[in-house]
């Protein structure tokens, strides 16, 4: 199989579908200046500072979304503040073949994506707050290095536990509510997230259940943009992550995403992320049989029947009796039919 560090970058998409970093996600790499590194610590300390789920002052409207969402999504601000880490093991699709992967994540952007691209040879890439780091152990005398200027970007955008849509209150970000919008056969509302730098990030939140069955970012190598559909919905530790995603740009599939594992808080440490001195320690391949285990069975909320791919995959409805109702705010921005 061939695979490269850009493909592994770009399938972080998926990880990202709640987890899409607030960072600032300006030219930051191993090689980045004294001034936008000083930048870079102050904007990640402001994080660290603000309340995730405060709404204060923004428009009624877009309230009553975002609390919804964060209730459904991270159980409401007490769960979310006992989430520390996520470790997910599963399988990434490609057109020339199925790869294995182990991704980390620990709060507040701590990242390291391992892909498993056939015998001993692994594609990693890693974030541990200041250095963005990559290295393919296909090649002989291997060693990791700095990413590029785009590739650090599109890493970092992704690196943390969270999403676009927690801390709204952050200075130079906007999260405006653009109407209505059908995504598939679900009706949903369009959030476009303006980060710091100038990005846009468009999430689609299903207007029954705040489920976000799609988000669309543009790819900072390459210029396109990109569309990450998500289905299968499941519930590990009261957190609802989707089990699988497919991401499609100029009308083509780039690749699915099938999760097959996802655990929580299970004691992830800072120097797990750190760039290697020297060549680097694989670790331990995920077992392919290990399909769909999460942490508590009995919280599992699947989101459709059939398997990766199937017609019916992620097509029923999320019981949450709670976000069952019709909104009132529907009334005001419209809601099409299904």
């Amino acid at each position: 199989m061939i695979l490269s560090s850009d493909v592994l970058n770009r399938w972080c998409a998926f990880i990202g579908t709640w987890c899409r970093g607030v960072l600032l996600a300006a030219a930051l790499s191993a090689g980045v200046h004294a001034q936008q590194l000083a930048e870079k610590q102050s904007y990640r300390e402001s994080i660290q500072k603000l309340a995730p789920m405060n709404t204060e002052g923004l428009d009624s409207n877009l309230v009553h979304i975002l609390n919804r969402y964060y209730k459904a999504t991270f159980g409401g601000i007490d769960n979310w503040q006992t989430l520390e880490s996520v470790r997910f093991d599963g399988r990434l699709h490609l057109e020339n073949g199925v790869a294995r992967f182990v991704a980390f994540k620990k709060k507040p952007d701590y990242c390291k994506m391992d892909v498993f691209a056939g015998g001993s040879a692994q594609l990693v890439m890693g974030y541990d707050g200041e250095d963005a780091w990559k290295i393919n152990t296909s090649s002989s005398g291997a060693k990791p290095r700095g990413m590029s200027e785009k590739e650090a970007r599109n890493f970092i955008r992704d690196a943390s536990i969270g999403g676009p849509l927690l801390y709204p209150l952050i200075k130079g970000k906007t999260i405006e509510l653009s109407g209505v919008e059908k995504v598939a056969d679900y009706s949903c509302y369009k959030l476009v997230t303006t980060l710091p730098d100038g990005e846009r990030i468009i999430s689609y939140l299903d207007t029954s259940n705040y489920a976000e069955r799609r988000q669309m970012t543009t790819n900072a190598l390459t210029g396109l943009q990109e569309q990450t559909t998500y289905s299968d919905f499941r519930r590990v530790g009261g957190v609802r992550f989707p089990f699988a995603a497919r991401m499609e740009s100029g009308g083509k599939e780039v690749h699915r995403v099938e999760m097959q594992k996802i655990q929580l808080n299970i004691g992830m440490t800072p120097w797990m992320f750190q760039r290697p001195a020297e060549g680097y320690s694989p670790v331990e391949e995920s077992n392919p049989d290990d399909v769909a285990l999460i942490d508590e069975p009995e919280g599992t909320i699947p989101l459709g029947e059939g398997g990766f791919g199937s017609e019916g995959f992620g097509n029923t409805a999320f019981p949450d009796p709670e976000s069952t109702e019709v909104d009132s705010i529907l009334d005001k921005i419209g809601k099409p039919q299904r």
